[in-house]
């Protein structure tokens, strides 16, 4: 069954694809060896073993010599040309003059560019907002990126300012919750957005917030701090996850369980295997057999 999109479905007969309206009548004809459904008003589609862009009147709108190409997005698609991911405009107008060694895709308008194994950003025009100056950068999130500089690494915004100096051996690479991971002399702690150290440098190991929760790793136990490095959930895991839907997935030796966020263990660790909460419900295994619990703990049957 054709699945329609803004009043056109993709179809394809002996191999080849094409496109229909809602009365079944073709408006682009069975040429394509591989299409795409239309978003943002363009669809990829595949033509003599290469990619282009079509619009919804068959015009072409970026030419078929691409190797792959990925999602067109607020007017701004990319094809991968000789192993390079460029990015152009509607009609396939090139916004940018430089060919990067490699690019990734955009994050919060900006995308990690590199040439000549130095990382910088541009943003959707292409344009090169942040000099590659870098050994490393990450894609941007809540605002923020680790970038690497002479073996050390730091934080920048996405006016390139660096926010988190660059002096920490290690980084988690994004900030989440307001925090980021970093580590010193094989410590880890968390630092916010101006610099400030929320949970100090003394742990071993992390895990990223969530819900107000970090997990850390000290004396080779696990538990949680919140915001402010307080000791929320004692340190007596072996193994932690982060928080989804109010709880958490803890081990002890080699049973699992289930804690909450004011450490309750809601579902003791004592299962062999545990997944994740689903529909309301957790699913667990005991001796080979399958248990359901609610949020609460409670069996569901």
């Amino acid at each position: 069954m054709a699945l329609f999109n803004k009043g056109i479905a993709r179809v394809r007969v002996a191999g080849k694809w094409g496109y229909i309206d809602k009365n079944g009548k073709y408006i682009i004809p069975l040429k394509y060896e591989e299409a795409s459904i239309f978003g943002d008003g363009v669809a990829a589609v595949k033509y003599k073993g290469k990619w282009g862009y079509i619009d919804m009147n068959n015009n072409v709108v970026a030419p078929f010599i691409y190797e792959d190409v990925r999602e067109f997005r607020n007017g701004l698609g990319e094809g991968k040309l000789n192993g390079v991911w460029v990015p152009f405009k509607s009609p396939a107008t090139a916004v940018s003059k430089i060919t990067y060694d490699e690019k990734e895709p955009f994050h919060e308008g900006l995308a990690v560019v590199r040439l000549n194994n130095k990382f910088g950003y541009i943003d959707e025009a292409g344009k090169e907002v942040i000099a590659l100056r870098y050994d490393y950068a990450a894609e941007f999130k809540e605002g923020y990126a680790a970038v690497k500089l002479n073996e050390k690494y730091g934080f920048i915004n996405k006016s390139g300012t660096i926010v988190i100096p660059i002096e920490y051996d290690q980084c988690g690479f994004y900030f989440s919750q307001g925090l980021a991971p970093l580590a010193k002399n094989g410590k880890w702690g968390f630092i916010d957005a101006m610099g400030k150290t929320c949970v100090p440098f003394i742990y071993q190991d992390k895990v990223g917030f969530a819900e107000g929760l970090g997990a850390v790793k000290l004396n080779n136990k696990w538990g949680y701090v919140n915001k402010t490095g307080e000791v929320v959930i004692p340190f007596k895991y072996d193994r932690t996850f982060v928080f989804t839907g109010g709880l958490a997935a803890v081990r002890v030796a080699d049973k699992w369980g289930f804690v909450n966020t004011r450490g309750v263990e809601v579902i003791p660790p004592v299962y062999d295997e545990v997944f994740g909460l689903e529909n309301g419900k957790i699913k667990v295994k005991l001796d080979g057999s399958i248990l359901y619990f609610d949020k609460e703990g409670k069996v569901i049957n």
